[in-house]
């Protein structure tokens, strides 16, 4: 537990260029973001993330909402990165699964009335489809994509997908 804190700063070192643009770096924002969300013990939401980092949940909301930082890039460079780490390219596995968050209203992006297959039944949710990549030790998430239920696609619900 005492070199968690190193090796997570290692480990966003690697990737706080992404989260630079020509005019502004918000790469402090990722990693408040990343270790707010690993010290979680409960509900990950912006504001236990500001209690657990002191860092303003406005504006790490307005780091994952409105930054122009592009998540596949980030993707790309996990993906790289595995493909390039000796020892991952034979005995490892490919996982494909989704996986759902029960959410109490259908303000989340995507969430809404659909299955939830931890608990096993159809409820307010919201799911994911993620590419994992595993091997005795060692596992990666290498993809991964939000389900958007058509319903967000509804004229009525056009306003809430803009924000």
């Amino acid at each position: 537990m005492a070199t968690l804190p190193g090796r997570l700063q290692a480990f966003w070192q690697r990737y706080r260029v992404q989260f630079w643009t020509k005019t502004r770096n918000v790469a402090a924002y990722a990693l408040a973001y990343m270790s707010g969300l690993l010290r979680m013990e409960e509900k990950r939401n912006f504001s236990e993330i500001e209690r657990k980092t002191e860092v303003a949940g406005g504006n790490l909301q307005h780091f994952m909402t409105n930054s122009p930082w592009v998540a596949q890039d980030v993707i790309r460079q996990v993906q790289q990165e595995v493909a390039a780490t000796p020892g991952m390219q034979h005995g490892s596995t490919l996982v494909l699964d989704e996986s759902a968050d029960a959410k109490s209203g259908s303000h989340t992006a995507g969430s809404g009335r659909q299955h939830n297959g931890r608990l096993g039944k159809t409820d307010m949710c919201q799911v994911g489809v993620f590419l994992a990549e595993v091997k005795a030790t060692t596992w990666t998430w290498v993809d991964g994509e939000l389900f958007v239920p058509e319903a967000w696609f509804a004229h009525t619900d056009a306003a809430k997908a803009r924000g």
